[in-house]
């Protein structure tokens, strides 16, 4: 079979397998790092809230030197994820002008070239994968084909695990909405009818579902619903 080919099905296996966080990620840039014959490969991208987290690492010290690219904010996976533009240094021991912070921690981790390839989806850039080497110089030789496709695959299985993520967390908020909603609804109507203020209408809804044992949420609908009937402080 074709190396890109092979590459791209190997990948595709882990990915089909389930993105399942954060034990499938981990296995998806060991995969990653094998196929670019690099020492290791970690992944950076944006957690729900928009901010960068580091999604991803074949092996410890490049999870380390990925959080220092981050604490510091500099570095071939942070620089390629600013700029959208792959990032190469072929020789870290003589980038200390260009990342003083991360460059001398690389090296004395062992790492001697860093490379960031960003993870693009249509205009937008959502990740970035840096790859580390023990040894100076270029990125070992594989085709431009196996790199975009390899990157490619790792965009799309990011991008589809955030997107499910993102869709729980707004059904979450939604449910919490929807239940304060009816909560304020509730006050609202159990005061009127016992002529007692808003407080005590919530105190009366929290202290029957905590005498039954039920949720206040639950409370508050069968009482909006007319199914449940508080009795009066009087």
């Amino acid at each position: 079979m074709h190396e890109t080919s092979r590459g791209l099905l190997e990948l595709t296996e882990i990915l089909v397998a389930g993105l399942d966080f954060p034990a499938q990620r981990n296995l998806l840039t060991a995969k990653c790092a094998e196929l670019f014959d690099v020492r290791a490969a970690a992944l950076l991208g944006l957690d729900a809230d928009g901010a960068w987290v580091v999604e991803a690492a074949s092996e410890e010290t490049a999870e380390l030197l990925t959080r220092i690219e981050l604490a510091y904010e500099q570095g071939p996976g942070v620089d390629a994820f600013r700029t959208g533009e792959c990032v190469e240094c072929t020789d870290l021991g003589g980038a200390t002008l260009r990342w003083p912070r991360f460059a001398p921690l690389a090296v004395e981790a062992g790492v001697a070239a860093a490379f960031g390839l960003p993870c693009r989806l249509r205009d937008e850039v959502v990740g970035a994968m840096t790859l580390y080497m023990n040894v100076p110089g270029p990125l070992p030789t594989r085709s431009e084909e196996l790199r975009r496709g390899l990157v490619n695959a790792v965009t799309l299985g990011v991008t589809a695990y955030r997107g499910r993520e993102m869709a729980v967390r707004a059904g979450q908020l939604q449910n919490a909405l929807d239940s304060r909603v009816t909560i304020e609804q509730a006050k609202g109507m159990l005061a009127e009818r016992q002529q007692v203020t808003v407080d005590e209408a919530f105190a009366a809804l929290r202290g029957y579902a905590r005498k039954n044992g039920v949720k206040m949420r639950e409370v508050a609908r069968d009482v909006v619903k007319g199914v449940l009937k508080l009795p009066s402080k009087g």
